[in-house]
């Protein structure tokens, strides 16, 4: 009974070393001393000591892990998020294998042994190897039949064991994604019912008032810089991806298509500058969960969270800042009025009349987001120049150039600003909107338009 005990506690000992990540190497034989069999008895593998080189594991799916660097990998799929700790554990349950009890009489058919339901072979780096086979649960449920290769006897193991030895694809998935800081990001893109939009931060020192630039135009909106609404973005868009969770995943998907996956499926990436979490949102999956596929990834996984909902239900257009100018200028400022019958010069540092009249025109905002729209051979019906400065402080080049080109850094460190905009007679209510030259790709009301020149007036 006192060896019988000595032996348990010597084993838990190993599988503790097991779980902490490397395997013991303590009391590792000699090279010159002979190896011994499996010990007999309740313990199906003799793992004390010894150093685990590879698992494999065959049920119905077949797969061979090798630790290399105190870090598994699969075989034939590298790229596999592979949860190191559900291998260890799924080895270390091996490794520890005992037999509650030996069974005697039947053939092996009877306990699902002549053609095992599933085979686990651990190869050690001393040389020593040692594969056990499961059969069928007990009729209570509660343990399986095992026997070890080389043993002719049936013994029945736990359960919690025996289980580990049915582990799929789905169990030795990293069930987690990059987290990604998102009151810090560098990059936003996104794909939402077929309009992808990209916007960087174009000053990231604090100059709250420029914050955020659309960057790339893959739509039919090639015209201008936008800012992004970022509080409507955050609450609509990106908050919540961080609790993404995998659930499982599909092997060898043939079409990808079939899944919901195209050119115009949605799709989030974002980048604190660290870490960058980027993926694209198939069909619903049945029973609350998502395929999705991350970038430069083979695989489709399942996945369970209500950000899915949120993303499918932003709305496009609502991303953009709705203010007509990217920034309201801070200082020397003037704004140059020209419409029907006058044109007006605001100098708001120099009374409270102008002062308001400039802040009135900055109230402007425009309505909607419209297809590139010609203006060749029409004329303006009103024409807004701005003229100013913006800030001041250690704003580099590679920032300036995010800016669309409005910018200018000055000898002095402060920033200029400068855009032109260009009313155009749309239809009978509204007025399109052109910045600098460009095609319009926004509308503004006229009614509220025409309110607004009137106070200014």
């Amino acid at each position: 009974m006192n060896k019988k005990i000595l032996r348990l506690g010597l084993m838990a000992v190993s599988l503790i070393v097991l779980c902490g990540v490397y395997f013991a190497t303590l009391n590792k034989p000699d090279e010159n001393e002979q190896v011994e069999a499996p010990v007999s008895g309740f313990f199906l593998v003799d793992a004390l000591g010894r150093e685990l080189a590879s698992f494999e594991l065959k049920n119905s799916d077949e797969f061979v892990f090798m630790r290399t660097s105190e870090k598994w990998n699969m075989e034939g799929h590298s790229d596999f998020r592979l949860s190191d700790m559900n291998v260890s554990a799924a080895a270390a349950a091996v490794m520890s294998l005992y037999g509650q009890d030996t069974v005697s009489g039947g053939d092996l058919a009877a306990f699902g042994l002549l053609e095992p339901k599933s085979i686990a072979t651990l190869n050690f780096s001393d040389g020593y190897s040692s594969t056990i086979y499961v059969g069928n649960a007990t009729v209570d449920g509660k343990f399986y039949y095992a026997m070890a290769e080389g043993d002719d006897t049936v013994y029945t193991i736990s359960k919690t064991a025996g289980d580990k030895f049915f582990n799929g694809y789905n169990e030795f998935l990293s069930k987690g994604l990059p987290q990604v800081t998102l009151t810090e990001l560098e990059e936003l893109v996104f794909r939402i019912k077929g309009n992808e939009y990209s916007f960087i931060n174009g000053m990231p020192y604090g100059v709250e008032y420029i914050g955020w630039f659309r960057e790339i135009y893959i739509d039919a909106l090639t015209n201008g810089s936008r800012r992004l609404d970022n509080e409507y973005a955050y609450s609509s868009i990106y908050n919540g991806v961080n609790d993404i969770r995998l659930t499982g995943v599909v092997m060898d998907a043939v079409d990808i298509e079939s899944y919901g996956f195209n050119e115009s499926c949605n799709m989030l990436k974002v980048y604190d500058g660290e870490n960058t979490l980027h993926f694209y949102v198939g069909n619903d999956a049945g029973n609350g969960l998502r395929y999705i596929m991350l970038e430069g990834e083979d695989y489709i996984y399942t996945a369970k969270t209500g950000y899915f909902a949120k993303l499918d239900g932003a709305e496009p257009s609502a991303v953009f800042d709705r203010r007509l100018t990217d920034v309201i200028p801070k200082q020397a400022q003037t704004v140059s009025l020209t419409g029907p019958g006058y044109e007006k010069n605001i100098k708001p540092q120099e009374n409270d009349i102008d002062k308001k009249a400039y802040a009135t025109v900055f109230e402007l905002t425009w309505d909607s987001i419209i297809e590139p729209w010609s203006i060749s051979g029409k004329a303006p019906i009103w024409t807004m120049d701005i003229d100013g400065l913006v800030a001041s402080g250690d704003i580099n080049a590679k920032q300036l150039k995010n800016s669309d080109g409005n910018y200018e850094k000055q000898d002095d460190g402060s920033i200029s600003y400068s855009a032109k905009y260009e009313l155009y007679d749309y239809n009978e209510l509204f007025y399109a909107v052109s910045r600098d030259g460009k095609e319009p790709q926004t509308v503004m009301a006229k009614d509220r338009f025409d309110k607004i020149m009137e106070a200014v007036k």
